[in-house]
């Protein structure tokens, strides 16, 4: 029975932790993103309108705002791993 345990406790760290690297990485990628779009908005927004301005920000690895004209979009990673059974409504 305890073999069992460690091969399952194993198994879920081992697939928790490759979650997690793919997915910091990705939201990596969609903070770069965010950065050169709230850029080039400002750029496009700014010739037009110098007071308006599209603001990038982030508090972390976790977090990413965009903030425009008193509006804020917040982007947070989330990183742990569930799953819902097949009966569930969400499928």
């Amino acid at each position: 029975m305890e073999k069992e345990i460690i091969s399952l406790l194993k198994d879920k760290s081992v697939t928790k932790q490759a979650i997690y690297r793919k997915t910091q990485s990705v939201f990596n990628l969609i903070q770069t993103q965010l950065k050169n779009k709230a850029k080039k908005l400002t750029d496009i927004i700014s010739s037009k309108d110098g007071s308006v301005k599209i603001e990038y920000s982030s508090d972390g690895e976790f977090d990413a705002r965009i903030k425009f004209s008193g509006d804020t979009l917040v982007f947070h990673m989330h990183s742990n791993v569930f799953d819902f059974p097949k009966e569930h409504t969400i499928y």
